[in-house]
């Protein structure tokens, strides 16, 4: 049966050679979301957005490669049914390709936020993502997205953040 709900997508790009798929549904389970099959990406589900934050943090945290990841909140359509006596849900709408689209057009190191998703994760974000930068885009007096980069691992090669010199 298909369903129309509340849905918030984390659509990222971690290293194959990092992250197993086990890796990635366990993750997913640990935040109360599920693992969407995709080729290209790592894709969750979550009812709660705050959720999908929390997950792409850590994956950002814990990669040793920068990884691109977008946060999309919206109305989803998903199928409900089961397959070898198990319950499964897949996001069949275009919103599943409109996450891949926004993933794209992030960079490494960083987590785009959809306006919807960023009004709802504005004060997590603050409190979550100390030290980050957080710049949004607008359109008129609206956010349209934001985009929050990490710091970098001080260890790492690319230790100067955002021409700072933190080291």
């Amino acid at each position: 049966r298909f369903l129309r709900q509340p849905t918030t997508l984390l659509c990222c790009d971690p290293a194959k050679s990092e992250w197993w798929n086990q890796d990635l549904e366990a993750l997913a389970a640990g935040f109360g979301g599920e693992l969407e099959p995709c080729r290209d990406a790592a894709v969750f589900r979550f009812e709660d957005a705050r959720m999908a934050l929390a997950t792409a943090l850590l994956l950002q945290r814990a990669s040793r490669q920068r990884v691109r990841a977008a946060i999309l909140t919206s109305s989803t359509t998903v199928a409900s049914f089961e397959l070898f006596g198990q319950p499964c849900v897949l996001t069949v709408d275009s919103r599943l390709e409109d996450a891949l689209a926004s993933m794209r057009k992030s960079f490494p190191g960083s987590i785009k936020v959809c306006a919807q998703a960023y009004g709802e994760l504005e004060a997590a974000i603050e409190s979550e993502a100390k030290g980050a930068i957080v710049t949004a885009e607008y359109d008129g007096e609206e956010v349209s997205s934001a985009f929050v980069t990490l710091p970098p691992d001080p260890s790492s090669e690319s230790s100067t953040f955002a021409g700072l010199g933190l080291s």
